[in-house]
């Protein structure tokens, strides 16, 4: 996943610490294949044609080069390595949970009901089987969120449909039913391909927190950062494009260290939670490298490293890397410069954009120029964010219909 921003911090914080990185991936404007921590480059299958072709292409090398450490960037592989981890960790070294918690928790139903056990507050949630059921839910809420089962190898990628009336609410309800899940995941959930309803909380309006963090095996919560996401693309659901520093309240770590021991997790992780009222409900919960890690790596909390620690079982120089609090002049905010200006270019070009949204907008990046950590561009490596550009141009061109719809919504 050398396209994800998580993936490129990985790698500048790995060779920080004099870690040798290797990354594989299956096209060449990827950012992180330009990135100067990278010490080697390979080829291997993607992602998104299934697990088997990269198990065997994972096998392979780990037969050929024993004993690296592989550690997950996004949900698949998060799943994938937990599922095959018997066979897998004869030939690399490894820091994954049983396969029967990634599954609960990339299984929103699971991942719900241990919410509920952990005492973690969490939206209403329904799973209608039928449109019967579907018309029953239409006064439980004034919107509601329908989003898939799970993200793990889903082919359509589809984070989520917003509903704010009963016609609504089945439109959507039967787009994400009619969806197809990947076998290898639809073998291990019954129901999978029933989508969940979720009651959409005002809150969000104030939008997303994220609360990341280390755990170890030993149930610890070793450290843990918050931000605010305060633009995100598409803008209801979406991937985080700007955010900002935030101290969660001291009994949020405690639950996401409770939800954690109670479904059996360690390594890294990102919560996403919404602040409604006196209440802060979990939304997400991604057990792997996230989007914006590298604003954490540069507030004091050097995930990979301790990831890559734990996997070569060295727990207690996990223990010593996680910093105690930010250190001084640390970041304030982070951004994706290059999807923001996409964003604001074709909002710009379609008439949607307003002057005073764009204004708006410049006006938070001098606010914390000098203070903000960018998704792709760094000093002393430069080119990655040459590539995630140069990837945004290829994009447009090649499906210029998605990246439309992908930027006005």
């Amino acid at each position: 996943m050398t396209h994800y921003a998580g993936t490129l911090a990985a790698a500048r914080c790995l060779a920080q610490q004099g870690v040798r990185v290797i990354v594989a991936a299956d096209h060449l404007l990827a950012p992180t294949l330009w990135s100067r921590a990278v010490s080697r480059r390979l080829r291997c299958p993607a992602v998104d044609r299934g697990p088997t072709a990269l198990l065997e292409w994972l096998f392979e090398f780990g037969r050929r080069e024993p004993g690296a450490v592989l550690y997950p960037t996004s949900d698949d592989l998060a799943w994938m390595i937990s599922r095959h981890q018997d066979e897998l960790g004869k030939v690399f070294r490894l820091y994954s949970p049983p396969v029967s918690t990634l599954t609960a928790i990339l299984d929103k139903v699971q991942l719900h009901d241990a919410c509920v056990r952990a005492g973690v507050d969490v939206p209403r949630n329904w799973l209608p089987r039928t449109e019967a059921e579907l018309d029953a839910l239409g006064s439980e809420a004034d919107a509601f969120i329908i989003k898939p089962r799970t993200q793990t190898f889903f082919a359509m990628h589809a984070k989520g449909g917003f509903a704010t009336n009963l016609e609504e609410l089945r439109r959507v309800w039967r787009q994400y039913l009619a969806l197809d899940y990947a076998a290898e995941f639809s073998a291990e959930v019954s129901g999978l391909e029933v989508p969940i309803v979720q009651e959409f909380l005002p809150g969000a309006a104030d939008g997303i927190y994220s609360i990341s963090g280390f755990a170890n095996k030993q149930g610890e919560l070793l450290v843990s950062r918050g931000s605010r996401k305060v633009l995100q693309q598409p803008s209801r659901v979406g991937v985080g494009l700007c955010f900002e520093d935030f101290v969660p309240p001291p009994e949020l770590p405690r639950k996401l260290a409770r939800l954690c021991a109670e479904l059996g997790y360690y390594g890294v992780f990102e919560a996403e939670v919404i602040r409604h009222g006196d209440r802060w409900p979990l939304i997400d919960f991604n057990p792997r490298y996230f989007g914006q890690m590298g604003f954490d790596i540069a507030r004091g909390a050097p995930l990979p490293w301790m990831a890559h620690l734990c996997a070569a079982g060295d727990e207690e120089g996990a223990r010593r890397a996680a910093s105690a609090a930010p250190p001084p002049g640390a970041p304030a905010a982070y951004r994706d410069v290059t999807g923001l200006g996409a964003k604001l270019v074709t909002e710009r070009l379609a008439g949607t954009l307003t002057d005073e949204t764009s204004q708006k907008w410049r006006d938070w990046l001098r606010a914390h120029e000098g203070r903000a950590i960018d998704a792709s561009f760094a000093p002393g490596d430069p080119m990655p964010g040459v590539a995630a550009i140069a990837t945004v141009l290829w994009r447009t061109v090649r499906h210029p219909r998605s990246f439309w719809r992908s930027v006005r919504r």
